[in-house]
C-alpha cells in the first residue's frame, strides 16, 4: 500500500468489523507497475492504527523496487499480516555482552559545556 499511496484507484471499501472492532477497508487493486492488489484495515476508533494488512495478488511487473522493503526475486501472490499490542512493551534487556556505558564514559564528562 506504501507504494499506492495516492495512486488512482485505491477504494475505500468504508467501516466494516474484524474481530468485533470497527475498521475501515481501504482497497488497492494493484493496478501500478510494482504494486500489488491488497486491503488495509485500519482502526475506526481512537488512533488510526493498522490492524490487518493482506495481499491478494501477485506483483505487477515493473516499477521501482524498494530493496529495504521488498525481494524482486519473492513469488509471494497471498498475505496476512496482522498488527496488535500496540500498548504493550515487550521484555527488554542487555544482550550478552552488552557494555556498561557509565565505566566508558565517566558521568563528569556527560555535563554541557
Amino acid at each position: 500500500m506504501r507504494k499506492s499511496v495516492g495512486a488512482p484507484g485505491i477504494v475505500n471499501e468504508g467501516v466494516q468489523r474484524w474481530h468485533g472492532r470497527p475498521v475501515v477497508v481501504l482497497r488497492d487493486p494493484g493496478r501500478s507497475p510494482g504494486t500489488s492488489p491488497g486491503r488495509l484495515y485500519l482502526s475506526a476508533t481512537g488512533p488510526p492504527l493498522i490492524v490487518r494488512q493482506t495481499q491478494t495478488g501477485p506483483r505487477l511487473p515493473g516499477g521501482r523496487i524498494d530493496t529495504d522493503c521488498d525481494d524482486p526475486r519473492s513469488s509471494v501472490v497471498r498475505a496476512d499480516a496482522t498488527f496488535d499490542h500496540y500498548d504493550r512493551v515487550g521484555p527488554i534487556s542487555a544482550p550478552p555482552g552488552a557494555l556498561d556505558l557509565d565505566r566508558l564514559v565517566p558521568p563528569k564528562d556527560l555535563t554541557p559545556a
